[in-house]
């Protein structure tokens, strides 16, 4: 196999999981390395966001996730816990609103950081990490809980704001993905859109080129 070129620390693609959104770990895994396969070198980074895992039952997902994209160098970023990602051996962490600051992480970490936004009022707080989600940008049912949807006119307000570059995130797919056009996103997260689809790179590839990323 020829060598892969490390991939950028900002994704265009970053496809956040919910193995009970497909069915299995099994079919998780699955749909990752087939999205991974089909995508060019670089474009894809995986964020493990399973919630409900204890620290052991996450670290072994991690692991399984980590050794399945390995052939496509694809970085693997973990919710929340930067120790998980750490044990793991994986790239990077994405810290939540309510998380530890980016700064302190930094501190003590080396690895890749991304960090969740929903709101203008802490943007300043962004800069040590490497870059952010902001969202939901449109209605999605796995972000209700951070209230209603942000809509492209406060989307792009943030990624003019914003310190380092923006991903957007909620509600993305075949319907919304042209309404992200000439926002200046670096890229896109997403859940079921890929990981729900039959062919998870076609899936990936058509998203990105409606939105213009």
């Amino acid at each position: 196999m020829a060598d892969i070129p490390a991939a950028s620390p900002v994704p265009r693609l970053y496809v956040v999981t919910d193995r009970r959104a497909v069915g299995s770990v099994e079919t998780l895994l699955d749909r990752l390395a087939r999205a991974a396969a089909g995508l060019p070198p670089g474009t894809m980074a995986v964020q493990v966001r399973e919630k409900d895992l204890q620290a052991r039952e996450l670290l072994a997902l991690v692991r399984k996730v980590r050794e399945v994209l390995n052939p496509w160098n694809v970085p693997v970023l973990v919710n929340d816990r930067w120790d998980i990602a750490a044990a793991a051996g994986a790239e990077g962490v994405h810290l939540p609103e309510s998380g530890l600051p980016p700064g302190e992480v930094r501190r003590v970490w080396s690895g890749r950081i991304g960090v969740s936004s929903h709101s203008f009022e802490r943007l300043e707080w962004l800069a040590d990490a490497d870059f952010a989600t902001f969202g939901p940008v449109f209605e999605t049912p796995s972000k209700r809980a951070y209230g209603p949807p942000q809509g492209c006119d406060r989307l792009r307000r943030a990624v003019g704001d914003s310190p380092i570059p923006v991903l957007a995130i909620g509600g993305i797919d075949r319907r919304t993905a042209p309404m992200l056009r000439g926002t200046g996103l670096a890229g896109i997260a997403v859940i079921r859109a890929v990981l729900e689809a039959n062919d998870p790179a076609a899936a990936a590839r058509e998203l990105l080129d409606l939105a213009g990323i």
